[in-house]
């Protein structure tokens, strides 16, 4: 591995970048195209323009597709847990010599990375464009051989002159930074333009995004309701994993900009519980305390019992739980929530638990229910 060049502070080139084995390996790798660039690319991608600032607003029928096998490596780091898949080890050994060359700033902490390869078919090629939020984009040149006269060079813009031209030299690695503007000449061989294509993105820890919720409460049932409890033998909530299965939760987000109630109300206009077993309202705006989760939830008993919708609040302190930063509502069927509570406790499943969450949970909550629907 050795430092080719640093263009300013747009790009890095690296040369003998892999060892000899592992290079092989990727270039023999059994490739499965799953996306084509005609038909998942913007259309602007295919003019020919020689400038950056000229970009053609339509598609050209001379530039034959790019072939593209995503889905080979993905890594998530957040706040230091991390998550990962490789579709085989060859690609998390690229991974780890990736994130530990010491020729650009591989972050330690709190980023998303995707792979992917690529083939250039004879007269493809990539216009003018940059790579938006991902903070560092990775080629790297795994086909065994490539002559100078084959184009597919990527051009940098350079501010006071004419592109830089870099060469598809075999295991060279060309890292670009975000917004950069850059482009792949046409290749001029029938020989593919074989490459691995990775995107890094940082993720600002004090951000907590829509997606991080939904993946959050997923992890949540994931852990704590669905594993079999040895003291229940049972899950903690036996009903959970089938709901996700047979994609009857539904997950809603409190936006900062609007009151709560305005929008659990609207949410609730629009609940089917045809369609949906149980609705999750996350709030991540709001600070509460265990006792307000529960009041809350009160509060909207009150409300809607009388309407055939129960709801539970839930707070991230219970069941030792680390995933769930946040307070929810669960809103659910009252007759549906009975009738499952009925068949548990006909299996003994609530003796395991402590006698006042019996009393003030299951218990009070069928006197409410008989209350409202019991027929005399």
């Amino acid at each position: 591995m050795k430092l080719n060049m640093l263009i300013d502070d747009s790009a890095v080139v690296i040369d003998d970048f892999l060892p000899n084995d592992l290079l092989k390996q990727l270039a023999d790798y059994k490739y499965i195209p799953n996306k084509a660039s005609h038909s998942n690319w913007n259309s602007t991608l295919f003019g020919l323009t020689d400038s950056p600032t000229k970009k053609s607003e339509s598609y050209s029928a001379c530039l034959n597709e790019v072939f593209v096998n995503e889905g080979l490596a993905e890594v998530k780091i957040f706040k230091g847990k991390k998550e990962e898949y490789f579709k085989d080890d060859i690609f998390k050994r690229l991974f780890n010599i990736l994130q530990t060359c010491p020729f650009y700033p591989f972050p330690k902490d709190n980023y998303y990375f995707l792979m992917g390869m690529y083939k250039y078919q004879q007269h493809s090629g990539i216009n003018w464009h940059d790579d938006g939020e991902s903070s560092l984009n990775f080629t790297l040149y795994i086909h065994p051989h490539w002559h100078k006269n084959w184009g597919g060079e990527i051009l940098i813009e350079q501010k006071d002159s004419h592109p830089l031209a870099i060469g598809s030299d075999p295991n060279r690695l060309v890292c670009i930074k975000n917004f950069v503007q850059h482009k792949v000449s046409l290749t001029a061989t029938p020989t593919p333009r074989h490459t691995i294509q990775c995107r890094l993105k940082l993720i600002n820890p004090n951000i907590i995004t829509d997606e991080m919720i939904r993946e959050d409460v997923r992890a949540w049932s994931k852990d704590i309701l669905e594993p079999i409890n040895k003291t229940l033998k049972k899950p903690r909530c036996p009903y959970a994993g089938q709901a996700w299965k047979d994609n009857k939760v539904r997950i809603e987000i409190r936006q900062k900009d609007k009151p709560y109630q305005e929008q659990l109300d609207e949410h609730l206009k629009n609940l089917d519980f045809a369609k949906t077993d149980i609705l999750l309202f996350c709030d991540p705006h709001s600070k509460y305390s265990e006792d307000k989760a529960v009041e809350t939830a009160g509060l909207y008993n009150e409300k809607y019992n009388k309407d055939n919708i129960y709801f539970l609040g839930h707070h991230p302190n219970v069941h030792g739980n680390s995933t769930l930063r946040y307070s929810m509502i669960l809103v659910q069927n009252f007759t549906d929530l009975v009738k499952a509570s009925d068949k548990l406790e006909k299996t003994g499943f609530y003796t395991h638990f402590k006698a006042d969450f019996y009393s003030h949970t299951v218990k009070r909550r069928k006197e409410i229910y008989n209350k409202f629907f019991k027929k005399n």
